[in-house]
Order: C-alpha cells, then structure tokens, then sequence
C-alpha cells in the first residue's frame, strides 16, 4: 500500500464514553489504545492519578504511530490493569486505517498532526458513570469503589479531556 494512503483517526472522550465500541466498528483497521502507553505505577507519584495526561506516555504512541504511518511494524507495551504497570510487549502491524482511541489522543499537538481525522465522544456524565459502573464490577471492583472513584475521573475530565473537544472534527 501506499504510504500516503495510510488513515490516522484519533477517537477522544472520557473514560466509558464509546471509544473502544465504536473503534472496534471499523473493518481493516490496526486499533491501538492509548491504555497500552500507561507509564505504570513504577513511573508516578502517589497518589496515583491514571486520568492526567503523565500518566501516559504520548511520545512513544507519536514514534509507534510514525512507523505505522510509514508502512513499518512497531512494538509497544503491553498494559497489564491488574499490575498497573506494563507487562511485556506486542507487535503492531500497520493496516490501510490506524485507529488510536483513548481519553488523550487529542492532547498533543504532534500526534493531532499526524492524524486525518479527529473524533471527539460527547456523552453525558451519567451515561459515563452507569457504564463505568458496569465495566468495574465485571473487572472484580465494587460499585461503591466506583462510584468515589468517579469523583477523581469526572473532575480530571473537566480539566484534561473535555476541553481536547475543540481539536476534534467531528464531535459525537
């Protein structure tokens, strides 16, 4: 294929907002999720804040997303959510669209650049919630751990990811 003919779309929202389902939506597509750039716990400040941008490390999703870009293969972490840290790594082969979906892919400049289309997920802080709720009891949390937890990721998503809205294309 022709390297100019390779698609980045960048899919933002906050945390439970239909990133991930509406990614796994398009066909023939390499999918990459920002959670597999988490530094990991080893690599913060307690207490520990997975919803700020720190907490990921975009440089190395810009330098996986040019090789994908130019045709190459990459290797990136594997994210482990139960260690909170990475816990090996994954080749990534470049397919005809690159997906990256995640609470900061409109944060950075460089890799917005890079990008052909930028998607921004506008769902209402309730609906976020209720499906957060969900996902953190199949993962062997209690609701009411969630629910405190919340407080942290909605006032985080006040800060760092709704206003990434204004970089999107095409809002949702």
């Amino acid at each position: 294929m022709n390297v100019n003919n390779r698609k980045i779309i960048l899919i933002s929202g906050g945390s439970c907002s239909g990133k991930t389902t509406l990614s796994k939506g398009f066909k023939n597509a390499t999918i990459l999720s920002t959670d597999d750039f988490y530094v990991g716990i080893d690599k913060m400040a307690k207490p520990y804040n997975f919803d700020e941008p720190r907490a990921v490390d975009l440089n190395r999703l810009y330098n996986a997303l040019c090789k994908l870009k130019k045709g190459n293969n990459t290797v990136i972490p594997k994210y482990s959510m139960l260690k909170m840290k990475p816990a090996g790594y994954q080749t990534v082969k470049p397919k005809d669209i690159i997906i990256v979906e995640g609470i900061f892919t409109l944060r950075d400049e460089k890799i917005r650049d890079l990008a052909d289309l930028k998607i921004y997920i506008n769902t209402p802080r309730k609906e976020r919630l209720t499906r957060r709720i969900k996902r953190d009891i199949i993962k062997g949390r209690n609701e009411k751990e969630t629910r405190k937890h919340s407080v942290i990721v909605d006032k985080m998503h006040r800060i760092y990811v709704e206003p990434q809205k204004k970089y999107a294309d095409l809002v949702i």
